[in-house]
């Protein structure tokens, strides 16, 4: 800024202007200049501070420095989050059976009195997640359907540790982000496309900076975690919560890489990072991250969809050999976005569902406005449909369509809708293995062991797992229209011979183990903590 009031001096129209204007405005300059650079000094002292204490230093992991403007942003980060770290203590942890898994335990905030208790002889094995969207939560729940049998023979509870259920200023934070996270999603996905193409840019961009401030962020929120036995495995779903077990002082912290899409902030200095695919392994070590703490696992899939593939490609097969109905399972995000897109959708297969070609199983999740927006739809359409909102039912319901392939749904529409997160979450993983094909966008379920019909990406960091679906043959490449959609809807059905390609892919992928990822991570984690308390 001196600088530049310098210059204007020398410049003709300036050198007419009164003299002690200028010196006035070189005066504003030079104190201007002296605030900028004690700003910049203050952050650089700030950050030195805040670093020094950490587990892991990001700068060395990365083997870079921040630049000026990032010391600024890391710090700001750093003390607005610091505004929901009331305390440096642990908060006292309690343990309660699962309402929906058997043998599971959650996590919450302890009462007064109350404490840990476990009769096994080991440290549990703690899965750390958090909502943001339903990914994360939703790969939580693939990692428990792998672990219970396994830490039953390891002599291990199994923790389902969501940072969000304990209740504090941190998880407050957390809600806050997420809440932000939907909103976002949701405007992104009712834009024009070139308003989405700018903000989709974002998503894609998690530099090492994302990375430091993600880091920073976890090293004053530990009290969420340091509540559990540190010896204990932890396998994260979400990097935050990585981040943070590693800042808390846990020895083994296994970190699952979502997307297939590298970006810096999906990795977790001082973790074992496991990812889905070679390609997102390959671009993460051209990115810098360090080869001895990533490993190459698999896809993050439940076991209950992976368990029984052969009876189940076969049975698929057969539905379309004997030209039974299409069955689409259209499953609604954690952040409850696509509304229009969904909408129109269930609007343009309403012929073939009148017809008897298709039938449609809609997850409208914990969204009373999707449920609205489905429910106004089926009627607009004269469509009819069953509502199911209790886990009960919806076990009834699959069992019914198990039981006997004859078996068709009451009627050629469901609707599935809750209140809360868990069965949420659980019903497209439950519907997964008695559906033809899971229309969704390239999310976490780019990567389950079922046909699909890849439809618009919300954000650019998604793109590439539609083109991992492709590749591998159990999937489409991204329809990111209702009418490109359709198109595919017609292919599946005038063109049968797709889908079953499609299914003998899976079968070929289920030989190589490429869907056995969670069970990897498992055995991963458990074998790390024995190595380290033998």
């Amino acid at each position: 800024l001196h600088v530049t009031a310098v210059a204007l001096t020398h410049s003709h129209k300036f050198k007419m202007m009164d003299g002690k204007l200028l010196e006035k405005a070189g005066a504003v300059a030079a104190v201007v200049a002296s605030l900028v650079g004690a700003v910049v000094m203050y952050a650089k002292r700030e950050y030195r501070s805040i670093v020094a204490s950490n587990n892991v230093t990001v700068d060395e992991w990365t083997n870079s420095s921040p630049s000026t403007m990032e010391t600024i942003q890391a710090v700001i980060a750093f003390k607005l989050a610091s505004r929901y770290n009331k305390s440096d203590e642990a908060y006292p942890i309690a343990a309660q059976e699962s309402a929906n898994v058997k043998g599971l335990l959650t996590t919450r905030r302890a009462k007064e009195g109350e404490s840990l208790k476990s009769n096994k002889t080991k440290p549990p094995l703690i899965i750390g997640t958090m909502r943001m969207g339903f990914g994360h939560e939703r790969i939580a729940q693939g990692v428990a359907s792998w672990a219970l049998d396994a830490c039953k023979q390891d002599d291990r509870d199994v923790y389902f540790h969501d940072i969000v259920n304990i209740n504090s200023p941190e998880a407050e934070f957390v809600s806050e982000a997420e809440t932000l996270y939907s909103h976002g999603s949701r405007l992104m996905t009712e834009q024009p496309h070139f308003m989405e193409n700018r903000i989709s840019k974002m998503t894609s961009s998690g530099g090492t900076n994302a990375l430091r401030i993600q880091c920073l962020v976890a090293s004053i929120f530990i009290s969420v975690l340091a509540g559990l036995d540190k010896n204990s495995p932890i396998i994260s779903t979400h990097p935050l919560v990585g981040a943070i077990a590693v800042a808390a002082g846990f020895h083994n912290v296994v970190n699952l890489v979502v997307d297939n899409h590298a970006q810096w902030f999906v990795v977790v200095p001082g973790a074992l990072n496991l990812v889905q695919g070679p390609r997102a392994y390959q671009e993460l070590v051209k990115l810098g991250v360090p080869p001895q703490e990533m490993e190459l696992a698999g896809h993050w899939c439940h076991k209950q969809i992976v368990k029984d593939i052969p009876q189940v490609v076969d049975r698929r097969i057969r539905r379309l050999q004997n030209g039974k109905p299409l069955r689409l399972l259209i499953p609604v995000g954690g952040a409850g976005a696509q509304e229009s897109v969904l909408k129109n959708l269930v609007k343009a297969c309403t012929p073939l569902v009148k017809s008897g070609k298709v039938q449609l199983f809609l997850n409208a999740g914990d969204h009373s406005h999707m449920k609205e927006m489905f429910e106004k739809q089926l009627d607009d359409s004269k469509l009819d449909f069953d509502l199911i909102t209790t886990v009960d039912d919806l076990r009834l319901f699959r069992q019914h369509l198990e039981a006997n392939e004859s078996n068709e749904p009451r009627k050629p529409v469901t609707l599935f809708a809750y209140k809360s997160v868990s069965p949420a979450v659980s019903t497209t993983d439950d519907l997964a293995n008695v559906s033809d094909v899971l229309v969704c966008k390239p999310s976490e379920m780019a990567f389950y062991s079922i046909p699909k019909l890849m439809i618009r990406r919300v954000g650019d960091h998604e793109q590439k797992s539609a083109l991992r679906a492709a590749e591998l043959g159990d999937g489409t490449l991204e329809a990111r229209t209702v009418r490109e959609i359709m198109k595919n809807v017609h292919v599946f059905l005038d063109s049968p011979q797709v889908l079953i390609n499609m299914n003998k892919s899976i079968e070929k992928n289920n030989d190589i183990e490429i869907y056995q990822g969670l069970e990897i991570a498992v055995k991963r984690a458990l074998d790390r903590a024995n190595e380290h308390n033998a």
